[in-house]
């Protein structure tokens, strides 16, 4: 059994280096880089996340209200404040609920965090400011936080030009937030978006 399988396997590999060639799209899993994590310091959920925050990927930290997610991402920035040489950190205050008091009890240097809050955080804004700070800051480690994805309408609906029900077009705004945001992201970014649990759709 194990003899067919390597030759399988053999005539898989073949296969695709006569296609794409030895310098193909395709690697064996062995051959790849190991993932690098950025640990919360949190024990309990560093040991869920397998080590901490991914590099270079999006983590979504969803849960109910008041449910310690922000706590969650004050721990992190501290964190993140504390062991990343030259590190910027950047907050996007969607909710306008940002505690100056207590991320400095959970020791954030809030002299050293950006923190875009202050106006109507709309979809459409969210996306531009982060899709063009994640341009700009390419090669630079940096820890960006969007809180929280819930707390976002679309234009049209801040403006009143469409009905309150229409979330549905929020959605899909921050869905390509998210999937943008996934290509543009250097390997030394940690990007972390929190998000709210629901039970209807304009709760």
């Amino acid at each position: 059994m194990t003899t067919d399988k390597n030759e399988n396997l053999q005539r898989a590999v073949n296969y695709l280096t006569k296609k794409y060639g030895p310098q193909g799209i395709f690697k064996m899993a062995s051959e790849l880089p190991p993932m690098r994590a950025f640990p919360s310091y949190i024990p309990s959920l560093d040991l869920t996340l397998g080590g901490g925050f991914l590099w270079g990927r999006i983590s979504i930290i969803a849960g109910r209200f008041a449910s310690g997610k922000t706590s969650i991402c004050y721990r992190l920035i501290a964190n993140f404040q504390k062991n990343v040489k030259n590190g910027i950190a950047i907050y996007w205050d969607v909710e306008k609920r940002f505690n100056k008091e207590r991320a400095e009890q959970m020791g954030v240097d809030v002299s050293s965090l950006v923190v875009f809050t202050g106006l109507d955080m709309t979809s459409e804004f969210l996306f531009t400011t982060l899709r063009d700070t994640i341009k700009e800051l390419r090669g630079k480690n940096c820890l960006f936080v969007v809180d929280s994805l819930a707390g976002t309408d679309i234009e049209a609906l801040v403006e009143e030009k469409i009905a309150s029900q229409t979330y549905q077009s929020a959605a899909k705004q921050n869905n390509q937030t998210v999937r943008v945001a996934n290509v543009l992201l250097s390997p030394n970014h940690l990007l972390v978006f929190v998000n709210q649990l629901r039970d209807k759709m304009d709760a």
